[in-house]
């Protein structure tokens, strides 16, 4: 057991570097403290890959990854809108863990889309916990594939942590261009191990505001978007 942790510490080291590391270890055991006093659960989810993978349009959804805490802050510090203005939609939104920090830090409402069923029911939990203990922050949670979502009007935070394959991406790109030719507001999109970055490059209106490459420059941690309006 211990070599095998001692082998992860040192891949999460060569990865991150020393410094981001530690600012990693501290923010993930400050918000697991916070969470895990109000009740809030992020259980370990056993549903078959394959299952939810036959649910999706295109068959190439990924099994859900749980965002680390010091990424999700990283990007939404460099989102140029203050907390209280933010509707954000999280597509892929899991057990509802970048939904509720957005509760805690007070947005101005959250939307979660998420596949596998058992995760959205989760979030719903969790959510409602939330609120529960005071939060005022509005949710909603749908079950849904994420390429055929409506996205809502006022949403200008779009996240994202490697949920799908290029295809998929590509598909989730025209909705939110779509979207947008019937808004007003720019549009910010947060990618958590940006595989597919480059889909987004290519669009001409999108413009990269913010990327933090892996210490070992084997991925890109954090990429975030800002597609503007006309």
């Amino acid at each position: 057991m211990l070599p095998s942790k001692l082998t992860r510490i040192a891949a999460a080291i060569n990865q991150l570097g020393i410094y981001y590391f530690c600012k990693f270890k501290i923010t993930e055991y400050y918000y697991r403290y916070k969470f895990n006093g109000l009740g809030i659960y992020y259980p370990i989810n056993n549903t078959s890959h394959l299952t939810v993978n036959d649910q999706s349009a295109n068959n190439d959804c990924h099994i859900n990854q749980p965002s680390n805490y010091f990424a999700i802050k990283r990007a939404f510090n460099h989102i140029h809108l203050d907390f209280s203005e933010i509707c954000l939609l999280d597509l892929g939104c899991g057990d509802g863990k970048v939904i509720n920090l957005a509760m805690l830090l007070k947005f101005k409402s959250v939307i979660g889309i998420e596949i596998e069923e058992s995760s959205a029911q989760q979030a719903i939990f969790n959510c409602k916990q939330m609120q529960a203990i005071g939060n005022k922050v509005p949710f909603s949670i749908y079950h849904a594939d994420a390429s055929k979502y409506t996205i809502p009007t006022g949403t200008n935070v779009i996240f994202m942590f490697n949920p799908f394959g290029e295809k998929t991406m590509k598909d989730v790109l025209k909705n939110i261009i779509h979207f947008q030719s019937f808004q007003k507001n720019d549009i910010y999109i947060i990618y958590i191990r940006a595989v597919h970055k480059d889909v987004f490059l290519d669009y001409s209106k999108c413009h990269k505001i913010y990327e933090l490459i892996s210490f070992n420059k084997s991925n890109t941690e954090v990429a975030v978007f800002k597609i503007e309006h006309d």
